[in-house]
């Protein structure tokens, strides 16, 4: 298999695990982006996203006889979701394209034994490459959404795109980009590092392959667990900077939380350290089943893609060989 055919097989599993992610991670990124800005708990965001316009109820007033109408008053949690969905399988084509990439080209030139020698260090290195490319990718688009998210603006992702645009101009949607890399790049490496070798330790705990049926009839389970540790982890000593890249992005006033540093000194003034790791339970809680899904989504798409290249490289009379 060539490496343009990797890589086009990396981008559409990219695109596929990244969609999956954010199906089921939204509402718990919509709770955490408002205990964010209200420096507030779980429960307290909960109810203020239902209380709001899109949502019209609260706990108690939730109409369990419609299904329909307890589905609607559930609708703000999953706000500023449209832009976010589309955007994040194409941010992901790109990451796991360029991370393949860049892995197959730390590689290249070395021995099956050097390749060994060598994996965690190099996928810790594709990780952070491909982590610096999501920083500059994902910072408008998280604007966009936490604006959404926060905001009453009612028009489409695309006017309100344009709103930006002409009131905070081309630098108003990267805002928050200081706290995006420090948040993305050494943390990718770590994401990535951590699922590979927990796969690979299993995979030599059990001493089977991937191809061995008894792998494959645990693999989607072994590619969960894995994808959620590896989220877990990437992300309990970064969540500082996702407070403040957060705070950053909500202001509309450029001269509101103006650096990064300033909005740390003036979170931790007004919330003490606590507000600083604001959200962690809610992060940690949402990398689970996101990371589970985005990998599982991402290595079966892969296997797929794969096998349909395979099946469109055989020669007929292999095809009828094999049949």
């Amino acid at each position: 298999m060539s490496a343009y055919t990797d890589t086009g097989c990396d981008f559409v599993a990219g695109c596929f695990g990244g969609a999956c992610g954010v199906l089921i991670g939204h509402p718990f990124d919509t709770i955490k982006t408002w205990q964010q800005k209200l420096n507030a708990t779980v429960g307290a965001s909960f109810v203020h996203i239902l209380n709001r316009p899109e949502g019209r109820g609260n706990l108690r007033s939730l109409n369990t006889g419609d299904p329909l109408k307890t589905l609607a008053q559930f609708k703000g949690f999953y706000r500023g979701m449209s832009f976010p969905l589309i955007a994040n399988g194409g941010i992901n084509s790109v990451i796991y394209s360029v991370y393949g990439s860049h892995l197959r080209t730390l590689e290249s030139n070395l021995t099956d034994k050097e390749k060994l020698r060598d994996r965690n260090k190099n996928v810790f290195l594709a990780g952070m490459v491909a982590g610096f490319i999501q920083a500059y990718l994902v910072c408008p688009i998280e604007l966009l959404k936490i604006r959404s998210q926060t905001r009453a603006f009612y028009g489409s992702t695309f006017s309100y795109a344009k709103h930006i645009f002409a009131s905070e101009g081309l630098n108003g949607f990267y805002r928050g980009i200081t706290p995006t890399l420090y948040r993305d790049v050494l943390p990718y490496g770590i994401y990535m590092a951590t699922y590979d070798v927990f796969l690979d330790m299993v995979e030599n705990c059990m001493d089977i392959h991937k191809r061995d049926s008894i792998f494959k009839s645990s693999y989607s389970g072994i590619i969960a667990v894995s994808g959620s540790i590896a989220g877990v982890l990437s992300w309990l000593f970064v969540v500082p900077f996702d407070v403040v890249k957060t705070k950053m992005q909500a202001e509309t006033n450029p001269k509101i939380h103006p650096t990064m540093l300033a909005t740390a000194v003036e979170v931790f003034k007004t919330g003490g350290a606590r507000a600083l790791i604001r959200g962690t339970k809610m992060i940690l809680l949402r990398s689970m089943p996101v990371n589970a899904f985005t990998f599982l989504g991402y290595e079966h798409c892969l296997s797929a893609c794969h096998y349909i290249v395979d099946q469109m490289n055989m020669k007929p009379s292999q095809l009828v060989a094999n049949s």
